[in-house]
Formats: structure tokens, sequence, C-alpha cells
């Protein structure tokens, strides 16, 4: 219930573009080269950033050390069609996938909202069987952001 109040009130917000200090991560990381990516893009105002970088782990590390790859500044309307990207993705669909797991593949985590109140997604492989799992939405939404800072989704999503 507080969830779906959480995403109802990104939602209001979004489509009142209210929506400031609000952050969108997206993070794509490899497990058997320990490497990944990492995006992030904020909006202040009318203000809206990017940031994409390359990240590295420690074998057995869950913290990574990140060096910028680029940066970014992108036009408010981009932002706003990957927030309802993201508000779109469903919860029950997620859920699907929620008991698979794997030690190698990828791992694709978006989050959006601020830091009092925001939704996260981190999901295996999601390019593993992907409608069975209900999915979908979540990869194009991971396909949108890659393509909206420049990435080829084909070299993350495989």
């Amino acid at each position: 219930m507080i969830r779906s109040l959480a995403i109802l009130a990104l939602t209001i917000g979004l489509a009142a573009g209210q929506v400031s200090g609000q952050v969108i991560k997206f993070t794509y990381r490899q497990s058997l080269s320990w490497s990944g990516k990492q995006v992030d893009i904020w909006k202040n105002g009318e203000t809206v950033q990017a940031t994409v970088s390359s990240l590295s782990w420690q074998i057995g590390g869950d913290s990574a050390s990140a060096t910028l790859d680029t940066t970014y500044v992108l036009a408010v309307e981009q932002y706003e069609e990957l927030g309802r990207s993201i508000l779109s993705i469903q919860p029950s669909d997620i859920a699907k996938s929620a008991n698979m797991r794997g030690r190698d593949g990828t791992r694709c985590t978006i989050e959006y909202g601020s830091a009092q109140n925001s939704i996260q997604y981190s999901i295996w492989s999601p390019h593993y069987k992907t409608e069975e799992r209900g999915l979908t939405q979540f990869v194009q939404t991971c396909a949108l952001i890659l393509t909206t800072v420049n990435l080829k989704p084909s070299n993350y999503l495989r």
C-alpha cells in the first residue's frame, strides 16, 4: 500500500511537471568480468544532467570504483519520458522473476525517486526469458535509458 502511494505521488508530480531533485539511476553489472556501467540522471528545476561511468568491482566485493566516462545535458522531455517509462513497470510483473537468480550473467538495476521516496528494481539477466518472466517493460526501459545517453542497448541487454 505504501509503495502504491509512493508511485502515485511520483506519477502525480511527474504529470504536473513538479518532479525536481529526482534521480534516475541505472546500473549494469556483469558478473564474470566484474565490470559494468552506471548512468545517473538528475533534474533540478529546468536543468537535467546525466553522467555515464564505467564500474569495476574487486572480486567478491560489493562496492565499485567508478570512472566518469562522459556527462550530458538532457531535455526535460527526455527526463519525463524516462520517468513515465519507469513508472509503467508493473511490480506484479517484476515479482514473476523474483525467485530467479544466478551467479554468472548480468544484473540491471533501475532506481527512481529521491532519497526519501524511491522505487528500485534489480533484476538478474533481464534478457534471459524476458517475456516468460514478465520483464518486457523493464527491458524496454533499460534500453530507453541507455539510448538516451548514447549507449547501445545491444551491448548490455543481450
